[in-house]
């Protein structure tokens, strides 16, 4: 079947069932179509040595012939995510004045903290172990982060990476097997799609994969010094449980995440170059009742757009503040870094365009607050507990309940330190 060069027309459904190693270029060919480079297996050099005179010889791209194809990609990838083009509540007719609350009037009511004031222990007691959500400034100055002054508007993050292609969105294997296939823009190009859609829940660019092209937007930041140690780095094992960890993003006004609580007994840090972000955070609970009260989202609504939640939720509580579950509400600025503990609800809405870092992970100084939690799958319990006697002993110091769990639960089998137990969420 490969053996024939040939180029042959697939119905976009047909494109996810071939094989991983098949590398597809797809192009407009038919309405309704698209063509596909299949690979070919070569019986000689002489083959493969035609093949690359034939692709040296293709005239290079012009620009437009670029933007053309970009922008059928992401027409592509919106006709497969409907709820990213409708606009049942016209929400960028109503966001000036939802914005003017959220950010002006609304109270700010996450404490304050440079970074500077406290040390790396200090830190470790009064906000990770205490599970205590705070917002720190001075972060960006004190790791001298060269995204201080690259990323400080969208103009300046631009003229370094306005090509860099960044992921929007990804689409779900339609066969229900392999990878979710990502569809990326070049930065300029989805900036242009933020600046002019009127969607409601517009393209967020989540992008996790920060390796290749991309190392060049690790290499502008270095996480915070409180944010060093992580336990899911102590073995290759413990990293599986959470591979993507580490995130860019960037996304224009009326883009966000919904409520949610972050993965795998995680906590998260954040911290904003360009633009603003409001976020509303809750403490940890997970029964129906509190759920229904804070407003999560269930399985009919998980996409719905992030305004809704505070077109609707956010206005009953605010007009009912002795029953809103210990809400806590802030407006974070370019250059500040939250933390947001293990377990607590948030939910974040980009009030303008923004471009922001953030990483998942567990420090060791968030295992006595988590122990009860984490016991409660007790499979990953005993997993966790024996990584941590062969990798971070220390951590079992710690967390004394851990110590006593693997007394009372260890039933001698070794390690098998690349297999974790699937934790599900936290």
């Amino acid at each position: 079947f490969f053996k024939k060069k040939k180029k042959t027309n697939f119905l976009l459904h047909a494109l996810w069932p071939l094989s991983p190693m098949a590398t597809l270029k797809l192009t407009p060919f038919e309405e309704g179509e698209l063509q596909m480079d299949l690979p070919t297996f070569s019986d000689s050099d002489e083959d493969e040595d035609e093949q690359l005179r034939q692709r040296m010889a293709k005239p290079p791209e012009t620009p437009e012939q670029r933007r053309e194809r970009f922008q059928f990609r992401l027409n592509q990838a919106l006709e497969n995510l409907p709820h990213h083009l409708e606009k049942k509540r016209n929400v960028a007719e109503q966001q000036d004045k939802l914005f003017r609350q959220l950010r002006d009037e609304a109270p700010d009511t996450l404490p304050r903290l440079d970074c500077t004031a406290l040390s790396y222990e200090e830190f470790q007691q009064q906000y990770v172990q205490a599970s205590r959500p705070v917002m720190l400034t001075g972060v960006v100055e004190a790791g001298k982060w060269a995204a201080g002054h690259k990323w400080r508007t969208i103009e300046d993050f631009s003229q370094h990476y306005a090509e860099l292609e960044l992921k929007v969105t990804e689409l779900v294997a339609v066969h229900g097997f392999g990878k979710p296939l990502p569809v990326r823009l070049p930065l300029q190009h989805y900036w242009e799609y933020a600046s002019t859609t009127q969607v409601d829940s517009p393209l967020y660019c989540f992008e996790r994969d920060l390796t290749g092209e991309r190392a060049c937007l690790r290499a502008d930041y270095a996480p915070p010094s409180f944010f060093t140690d992580d336990l899911l780095d102590m073995s290759a094992g413990a990293r599986a449980c959470l591979p993507d960890h580490k995130y860019f993003i960037c996304g224009g006004a009326r883009t966000g995440s919904n409520l949610h609580v972050d993965p795998v007994f995680t906590c998260a840090w954040n911290t904003v170059l360009a633009g603003h972000k409001k976020w509303v955070l809750f403490p940890p609970g997970s029964s129906a009742a509190y759920k229904e009260l804070i407003g999560a989202p269930t399985q009919t609504d998980k996409n719905q757009p992030p305004a809704y939640w505070f077109l609707d939720t956010y206005q009953r509580l605010r007009a009912d503040p002795h029953n809103a579950a210990g809400m806590i509400e802030c407006v974070q600025a370019p250059g500040e870094t939250i933390f947001v503990p293990s377990g607590w609800w948030h939910v974040v809405l980009n009030l303008d365009f923004t471009l922001a870092i953030t990483q998942n992970l567990i420090p060791p100084a968030s295992m006595p607050a988590l122990w009860d939690h984490i016991a409660e799958w007790p499979d990953f319990a005993l997993w966790l507990a024996k990584s941590a006697r062969a990798h971070r002993p220390d951590v079992l110091q710690l967390c004394p309940a851990m110590s006593q769990f693997l007394r009372t639960h260890d039933d001698g089998v070794l390690l098998d330190d690349s297999a974790p137990p699937f934790a599900g969420r936290a």
